[in-house]
């Protein structure tokens, strides 16, 4: 467990709230900031962060019965033809491109095969993607278990499918 301290003499252990106002510190005041996206990168990272939320949810309830859970999971695919519509966010530090340095083992034969994304970690816990009371242990955990997997439960992506794109093209 890391520590921190005020002074030489006294040592205390990094509290959850110590993680989460660092977190909220960061995705808000950094990652997140309002003069570097426009209001289509919001809808975008908020599609995301919902998408990848319901799915872990759902994960988090079925892993109750069993002996070897699923992990959490911020990852993602998105077809080549819509990756520079990411640009800003990869830019950004919203997202990150893990294709240049991790492969997806797995593809099923409906879903993308395109670039293997991640969900910043700061960014998926703001926007509540990932369980906030099980963050630590997601970090620590559930990220290597998806790396061994060959990221097994990646979700694929089609920015035509978000809701703020159906609304674009009914304008």
């Amino acid at each position: 467990m890391c520590q921190r301290s005020s002074s030489e003499k006294e040592i205390k252990k990094i509290s959850r709230r110590d993680v989460e106002a660092a977190v909220q510190t960061i995705a808000a005041g950094q990652i997140l900031a309002q003069n570097k996206l426009n209001d289509e990168d919001f809808k975008i990272i908020e599609e995301i962060s919902k998408r990848i939320k319901i799915k872990n949810m759902k994960t988090e309830t079925g892993n109750k019965d069993k002996t070897k859970p699923i992990p959490a999971n911020v990852y993602f695919t998105i077809g080549r033809s819509q990756f520079s519509d990411l640009t800003n966010l990869l830019l950004q530090g919203c997202l990150h491109d893990k294709g240049r340095t991790r492969q997806r083992k797995y593809y099923r034969k409906e879903g993308s095969q395109g670039n293997l994304l991640m969900l910043d970690l700061s960014v998926s816990h703001y926007w509540g993607a990932i369980d906030q009371r099980r963050a630590l242990d997601i970090f620590k955990n559930d990220l290597k278990k998806n790396a061994s997997s060959g990221y097994l439960n990646c979700q694929d992506f089609n920015l035509n499918q978000f809701e703020y794109m159906k609304k674009k093209k009914q304008s």
